[in-house]
């Protein structure tokens, strides 16, 4: 019996299939990237100025700033709007033909 999502596995060792695993989660190096800048720059900031709100604003502005939250922010854009149906009349009941 197969499980359900099953993927091919190309590594050779159980540690190589749990970081291709963790990587997928992750979103590859690109999201790992994006998740550590906000706290790298926090980090960064806090420990050279010990200003905590200064600290705070670089992390969020370099969390807004991503690629990531600005597609995410996209995407959350276009679905808060109503969708409108392609042929405005294909929901109304057809007319009957005089016959």
């Amino acid at each position: 019996m197969s499980a359900p999502h099953e993927h091919p596995v190309t590594a050779t060792s159980v540690e190589q299939v749990v970081r291709q695993h963790l990587s997928m989660a992750l979103g590859g190096a690109r999201g790992m990237a994006e998740a550590a800048l906000p706290m790298i720059g926090f980090t960064v900031v806090f420990l050279t100025t010990h200003e905590l709100k200064l600290a705070l604003i670089i992390a969020i502005a370099a969390a807004a700033v991503s690629p990531t939250a600005a597609a995410r922010a996209a995407a959350a854009s276009t679905s808060a709007r109503p969708t409108r149906s392609p042929h405005p009349t294909s929901s109304m009941p057809a007319a009957a033909s005089p016959t």
